[in-house]
């Protein structure tokens, strides 16, 4: 953590893009659907060091809108 003002230059950067949320009810069991992707980039030349993705269906215990977001919150915090 660094105080305000500072000249301090980072050499790498974390990107990450949420490619998928989604709620599945079609299934016999509903489900949460989350893929993100992650990607290291190296800041004075933009190539990309590293780069993974990650999925997860998280099941829904109880069809409910509150039951949904507690399955999206479990599938983040496993990812």
């Amino acid at each position: 953590v660094l105080s305000t003002p500072t000249t301090s230059t980072a050499t790498w950067r974390l990107e990450s893009q949420l490619e998928q949320l989604y709620l599945d009810t079609a299934a016999v069991r509903s489900s949460v659907k989350l893929r993100l992707s992650i990607q290291i980039v190296k800041n004075n030349s933009n190539l990309v060091i590293a780069s993974r993705t990650f999925s997860i269906n998280m099941p829904v215990e109880k069809v409910s809108p509150y039951g949904m977001v507690q399955a999206a919150n479990r599938a983040t915090a496993i990812i």
